[in-house]
């Protein structure tokens, strides 16, 4: 008689192993990304106020990180749309129009060309010759000036000149400012600390244009400024009037868009998040000359006229368009 054989075990043999249970991330970690991105932006921002040497490329980098940022806030509304709609490929071509827009004037305005020269000027009465080559038929003009030691961490000066080519003239009237906290303390000693390099925001020339000698002079030398100040002629591929048109388009762009997110029932966050950046890099173009003011002062202008200005603007266009 066959007896029966003991079952064959299915089971992995050997000792067996307890398994640990991994516990769900904490409530916090989703905070993370939030917590590195503000570090990331206080980072750049003490570095834009505290090194002149690294300035530019940490403004540039805060920008550009910025324009991203606001280009995929805008995008969010194309995701929302359903698959089959053809408008989202619209949403996500003016999107990044915009961008790239963005990013190219971000870039004419932290790197312009190198100057055709520059003007020491060390009083009042004295003149420097800047001789441009080229085309040359969009030209601003750029100062820079060192406040006096004993000035304290806020001072402001007003300054004056003018220049001439072949007999035409124009006078430019600037302004050096230079808030309290603005100083870099991390050049080691309180002189240093309490004067620094101020530059004024740029002039466009508007009645002198094209190659020649340029002579500069120095009209007003402000008692609160260390000589020297210079002056550098710089050229740029598009005219103001051209810079104004283009954004202009892209900001009409825009808001055809936010319409058309919203005929399609969705309450859009398009026009506010890039109205605010096309207002801050257009006024940071025709301002900004290499210090933080000109940042802060764009900025502030972008929430208002971009920002709040731009949800006004959108909920207008959605209200004229039914």
């Amino acid at each position: 008689m066959a007896t029966a054989k003991p079952p064959v075990p299915t089971g992995p043999r050997g000792p067996q192993k307890k398994l640990d249970t991994l516990e769900p991330p904490s409530e916090a970690t989703k905070y993370l990304p939030y917590i590195a991105a503000a570090a990331v932006v206080i980072g750049l921002i003490a570095t834009i106020v505290r090194s002149p040497t690294y300035a530019v490329h940490a403004t540039a980098t805060l920008l550009v990180c910025g324009a991203l940022g606001l280009g995929y806030i805008a995008s969010q509304d194309a995701h929302a749309l359903p698959p089959d709609d053809s408008f989202r490929k619209a949403v996500a071509a003016g999107t990044l129009a915009v961008v790239f827009a963005l990013l190219g004037a971000v870039a004419l305005t932290l790197y312009p060309p190198a100057p055709y020269g520059t003007a020491t000027l060390q009083r009042a009465g004295d003149t420097g010759a800047i001789t441009v080559t080229g085309s040359a038929a969009n030209l601003f003009v750029e100062t820079r000036g060192t406040f006096e030691a004993d000035v304290g961490p806020s001072a402001q000066a007003k300054y004056t000149m003018h220049l001439v080519r072949d007999g035409a003239e124009e006078e430019l009237e600037g302004t050096f400012e230079r808030s309290a906290g603005q100083s870099p303390l991390a050049g080691g000693t309180t002189v240093a600390a309490a004067s620094t390099e101020s530059t004024a925001s740029r002039h466009w020339l508007t009645t002198l244009r094209g190659p020649g000698r340029y002579v500069v002079t120095l009209d007003r030398m402000p008692e609160n400024l260390r000589p020297p100040i210079r002056a550098s002629i710089r050229g740029e591929p598009f005219a103001p009037w051209m810079f104004t048109l283009a954004f202009a388009l892209l900001a009409v762009l825009v808001l055809v868009i936010d319409v058309g997110i919203a005929k399609r029932g969705i309450e859009p966050t398009y026009a506010p998040a890039l109205l605010l950046a096309l207002v801050f890099v257009y006024y940071l173009h025709g301002h900004y000359a290499g210090t933080s003011d000109g940042l802060l002062a764009a900025l502030l202008v972008a929430i208002l006229g971009g920002g709040l200005g731009g949800e006004a603007l959108a909920r207008i266009s959605r209200k004229i368009a039914g």
